[in-house]
């Protein structure tokens, strides 16, 4: 059997208290906490009617989306006795303990402190997820390995979903420039499951823009009849049937590359008929006998040949057709990518890399009309973990809130939320963002991809 590993330090099982007054954290012994309550506040448009229960904090409705102010460990505690295994996705981004102390929150403690404010928030976010839901932490280098071990003990090293490198800021392009040797530009998403994965949730997959050198080679078009003559069959080694077809016609010609270069900078509005049509021809790998057995039955040249078969595994899994021209095998843009709107994007298996291009977090000074230095994350990575984890219509929760972008993402995303910030001016700045975006006056971040326009609302509460 296999034995636990853990972490020990110096202040573990100490709770550890934001300071409202001076940004700072301070230790508070292990003696029990007094029992606090969550207060109403005020409602931001449309929101349930609240409940007499509601009003003192005893019973929170688990519909009812909450932008919370005080210390999150109170809050947490608050929540429980009403929110216990309703949460579906729980994603916090806590401060990194780098030793610098811009943001709003102080961020040198002593390790040991870091580390018992982090695994009490921690513990207590497991009892708020249902089974099978998830949590994800948001961390730099300096916690990371630590709060992994913290997570294993607490989440069960089985359920460790996968740790995401999100490379926050692009490679130094000049020689010496920077301090340190090695430019750190990554940041670090350790996702866990409370129990085996929900498994109703789709495969997670992600969107990037094709880019300019995968989209120039797709530069013929063709165009083919659908009338065939079947000319061969035979039965492949798993039994299955493979029908050779050749077409009475076909034409092909090139798209002009200034046609598609215009596409990709400017705009497809003239190139979008056409875009089923694009296509680039490759030869077929030697080493695969079964294609080279299609290609046998395929004599003549300048002759268009399909081929319709069983592929047994792959993306493309199951009955395929594929085109033939020449010995070479035809690739059609559409079966890589999707035209969306003005782009195109490749839909691709999530991986546990995501680059500067793919999630950039510059040119995200203005999303949600609030500024954080540094601490500010993209809509469009909430957007991606949200949509991985959580289906619409459940919880998403945040209690290390920042500037909202958890809220807001999730809002627009027709999630439930719940976010806690205890900082004052954090606490404002998500107030404004979730009132631009219940009033619909938020276009920035994701709100044009999710067709965002507003409606909804949420409940301010407050830590008694």
């Amino acid at each position: 059997m296999e034995q636990p590993v853990a972490l020990t330090w110096h202040t573990q099982g100490q709770h550890v208290l934001y300071d409202e007054a001076t940004g700072g954290w301070r230790m508070a012994g292990s003696d029990p906490l007094p029992v606090r309550r969550l207060a109403w506040v005020s409602d931001y448009g449309s929101v349930p009617p609240l409940s007499a229960s509601e009003g003192i904090g005893n019973d929170i409705d688990a519909a009812r989306n909450l932008l919370i102010k005080g210390d999150n460990l109170f809050a947490l505690r608050a929540l429980l006795p009403s929110l216990a295994s309703k949460v579906d996705f729980v994603y916090i981004d806590p401060p990194f303990n780098t030793g610098r102390n811009s943001g709003p929150y102080a961020d040198n403690l002593d390790h040991g402190l870091w580390l018992s404010m982090f695994e009490e928030r921690a513990a207590l976010a497991k009892e708020l997820i249902r089974e099978g839901g998830v949590f994800a932490a948001h961390l730099n280098t300096v916690e990371q390995a630590y709060v992994r071990v913290i997570l294993d003990g607490l989440f069960g090293r089985e359920n460790f979903v996968s740790q995401v490198s999100w490379q926050r800021a692009p490679d130094r392009t000049l020689l010496g420039q920077g301090v340190a040797p090695i430019n750190d530009c990554l940041e670090y998403i350790l996702i866990y499951s409370k129990g085996p994965l929900r498994r109703d949730l789709p495969p997670p997959t992600k969107e990037e823009p094709i880019s300019w050198k995968t989209l120039k080679t797709y530069s013929r078009l063709i165009r083919m009849s659908k009338e065939r003559e079947k000319v061969a069959e035979f039965t492949d080694r798993q039994g299955n049937e493979v029908n050779i077809f050749v077409h009475d016609w076909f034409s092909m010609e090139p798209a002009g590359i200034e046609n598609l270069r215009h596409a990709y900078f400017h705009s497809w509005r003239v190139m979008k008929p056409f875009f089923p049509y694009l296509c680039r021809l490759t030869n077929q790998q030697r080493e695969s006998t079964f294609q080279q057995q299609l290609l046998s039955q395929m004599p003549d040249k300048d002759r268009l040949y399909s081929a319709e078969f069983v592929q047994a595994r792959g993306k493309h899994k199951g009955l395929r057709t594929r085109y033939y021209l020449n010995g070479q095998v035809i690739l059609f843009l559409k079966d890589i990518s999707e035209l969306r709107g003005n782009r195109v994007v490749r839909v691709a298996d999530m991986n546990n890399l995501w680059t500067d291009d793919e999630v950039p977090a510059t040119g995200i000074a203005n999303e949600g009309g609030v500024a954080l230095k540094r601490g500010k994350k993209p809509e469009r990575l909430l957007s991606r973990l949200i949509r991985s984890f959580s289906l619409e219509g459940d919880l998403v929760m945040d209690f290390f809130a920042g500037s909202g972008t958890t809220g807001a993402v999730a809002h627009k995303l027709n999630r439930r939320w719940i976010m806690v910030e205890a900082n004052e001016k954090s606490f404002s700045m998500c107030r404004k963002r979730m009132e631009s975006v219940v009033d619909g006056t938020d276009p920035r971040g994701i709100s044009r991809e999710a067709g965002w326009n507003g409606g909804g609302g949420f409940t301010i509460m407050r830590v008694q």
